[in-house]
């Protein structure tokens, strides 16, 4: 996804090279049997087919966004990612979303829908409040956050409960005022 709002998928295993007209906001490695999954800041998600997008061999020749997404407005994205390949059924795999404000939730990959036409929640977003990080997780991992005004906390990941894709998670680090996590 380029900085205009382009998106466009490259059928190459060599990473492509960009100038400065054309610097990505977004580049995964993919094959065309994924689903791409594109998060906003308030917590909507939007799962693509990867074969569905636009092939293009330059970034500024993709398409824009909201002609093959939900999303209308690039500059509200937050997030995008794709399912690592492996066996689900043998080895549980989690979805951990951290937002600004510190809460964290984590959600079975398994919960994640299909490609569609519709969004969904990926998880609820208070109000002042945006999603920060979507992490992958084997669900024995330990997780480690850090504010902006260098506040820090790590806890292991079995302590979060397993919830639902429309919970906004628990309290992961009490922010002091205008506090918020970086990562």
């Amino acid at each position: 996804i380029s900085s205009d709002g382009l998106i466009s998928r490259k059928n190459s295993i060599s990473v492509p090279k960009y100038s400065n007209k054309s610097i990505p906001t977004l580049v995964l490695k993919a094959d065309t049997h994924q689903t791409l999954y594109l998060a906003g800041l308030d917590g909507m998600a939007s799962a693509l087919a990867i074969h569905t997008l636009p092939e293009a061999e330059k970034l500024d020749e993709g398409t824009a966004l909201e002609k093959v997404t939900p999303f209308k407005d690039p500059g509200k994205l937050a997030c995008g990612f794709v399912i690592p390949k492996g066996d689900l059924q043998s080895k549980p795999q989690f979805l951990i979303t951290i937002t600004k404000q510190g809460m964290v939730k984590k959600s079975p990959l398994g919960d994640l829908p299909g490609p569609s036409s519709q969004m969904f929640a990926l998880v609820k977003i208070n109000p002042g409040d945006e999603l920060q990080q979507v992490l992958f997780t084997s669900g024995e991992e330990d997780l480690f956050l850090v504010t902006k005004n260098s506040s820090a906390i790590r806890f292991a990941e079995s302590e979060v409960r397993t919830m639902g894709l429309v919970a906004a998670g628990v309290n992961g680090i009490k922010l002091q005022d205008e506090d918020h996590v970086v990562m």
